[in-house]
């Protein structure tokens, strides 16, 4: 009985989040349906323009358009309820990314990055991305698109340290925004973290 009262004290974060991961599962329910429409769409308009009905098929096009803004916008919603629900705390410099991928992860950083900043007690972020390693192809892929979204901060980016699977960002410790540097050098996943 004496674990009870901490057990009390935690069930409304727990719940909290529950019902954030329940938001987000809906949401890319909802999204993965649009995506079912979308291919609808574009069948029905391929099978309308073969048969000459190019006005039919021009429409079939346009709401192709309009669930694919509705797929992404239920994407984005998910990867918003994830994103908090994995970071309660606002001001944690200690990212958990599991359930996003690397195109819904990198502007939810970027925003989290642009909130801490300027605040003198935080001089780094760590970023848990529930990958085991990340590999080369990975970094490759995602290093511009992470570059031009801190173009904007001093920081320095380095993947796999401390640990696999970890991106550590230092703030006010740039070496430069050449996607050819040291990033995606041989060297690059040899290097420490500075202490």
């Amino acid at each position: 009985m004496g674990n009870q009262p901490s057990a009390i004290q935690f069930q409304p974060a727990i719940d909290s989040r529950n019902e954030q991961l329940e938001a987000a599962n809906h949401s890319r329910y909802l999204a993965a349906e649009e995506a079912k429409f979308i291919r609808e769409s574009e069948e029905e308009a391929e099978s309308a323009r073969a048969s000459g009905h190019t006005a039919a098929a021009e429409d079939l096009e346009k709401q192709a358009d309009i669930h694919r803004v509705r797929m992404h916008e239920h994407n984005q919603a998910a990867a918003k309820a994830v994103f908090f629900a994995n970071n309660p705390s606002r001001d944690s410099h200690v990212l958990l990314l599991h359930g996003l991928s690397t195109n819904e992860a990198i502007p939810l950083v970027r925003n989290h990055i642009a909130r801490l900043y300027n605040i003198d007690s935080i001089k780094h972020i760590v970023i848990l991305t529930g990958l085991e390693r990340i590999s080369q192809d990975i970094i490759q892929s995602f290093w511009p698109a992470a570059e031009r979204a801190m173009r904007e901060f001093d920081v320095d980016i380095q993947c796999n340290k401390p640990s696999d699977g970890v991106v550590y960002i230092k703030f006010g410790d740039s070496t430069g925004g050449d996607p050819s540097d040291s990033l995606l050098g041989e060297d690059f996943l040899q290097t420490d973290i500075p202490t």
